[in-house]
């Protein structure tokens, strides 16, 4: 059976000084999300927690005989922003105790890993949305499709940088050749993250828009050309934050 490459720092591979200083930032970083947390939130955090973990279940194929495993960190900021860290802790905490994926003492600098970019993702995913609006107030949601590709996209990639530059800076070894190896692996499924991003935030977009932006009005009507579009209130009409 051909090996499955994730990035998932384990056990062993980091200095403990390294591995102390990610549990504390991790620690920092949960909090301030459980704090913004509503009760509200619980259910669609639960369930994508779970997608999160049965995604890692989902084994994809590489040109190079090895397998990968689908992350789905930049879906994860786009529809949960910072609570985006909490799946991400309960996902990777089933993983190692259940599977040994990664390790208990390598649970913090995990979270960091993938929480970090989901948590940049989904900004730079809601600036890129907004800045589609534009005065007017209008959104096909057709146009989601690119900021989406782009988030999924860039996530992978950099949830993969900041995996081996951790390995580089904190290694207890010289893990030169899993980490060239881990960039290579992942580049093909950036793309295929992209894809999957687009595709669900198309479909959300068109029967639940107010799940990307709150002052969103649900309905959803189509313009001269067939093709759906949302009505959003003016900037600051029902805003939230994220």
């Amino acid at each position: 059976m051909e090996p499955v490459w994730a990035v998932h720092v384990a056990d062993g591979q980091l200095n403990s000084q390294v591995c102390l200083a990610g549990w504390l930032a991790a620690c920092l970083l949960l909090g301030i999300a459980i704090r913004v947390t509503k009760p509200d939130d619980i259910p669609r955090i639960a369930v994508l927690s779970a997608v999160f973990f049965l995604a890692s279940l989902l084994h994809v194929p590489t040109l190079i005989g090895a397998r990968t495993h689908l992350l789905l960190t930049g879906l994860l900021g786009i529809l949960l922003g910072w609570q985006s860290l909490i799946a991400i802790a309960c996902g990777l905490s089933l993983q190692a105790i259940l599977f040994s994926h990664g390790g208990v003492f390598s649970l913090g600098i995990n979270l960091l890993v993938m929480g970090i970019p989901a948590i940049i993702c989904g900004q730079v995913f809601r600036f890129w949305s907004q800045k589609k609006i534009g005065k007017a107030g209008r959104l096909t949601s057709t146009s989601l499709k690119s900021p989406a590709f782009a988030t999924g996209l860039f996530s992978v990639l950099l949830v993969s940088s900041i995996y081996g530059f951790t390995l580089l800076i904190g290694g207890s070894a010289d893990w030169w050749p899993q980490i060239i190896a881990t960039l290579i692996i992942h580049a093909p499924l950036a793309i295929l993250e992209g894809i999957i991003c687009a595709g669900v935030v198309d479909f959300q977009a068109k029967v639940a828009p107010e799940t990307f932006f709150p002052g969103a009005h649900p309905k959803i009507i189509a313009d001269s050309r067939g093709e759906p579009e949302t009505h959003l209130n003016s900037p600051g009409e029902g805003d939230q934050p994220v």
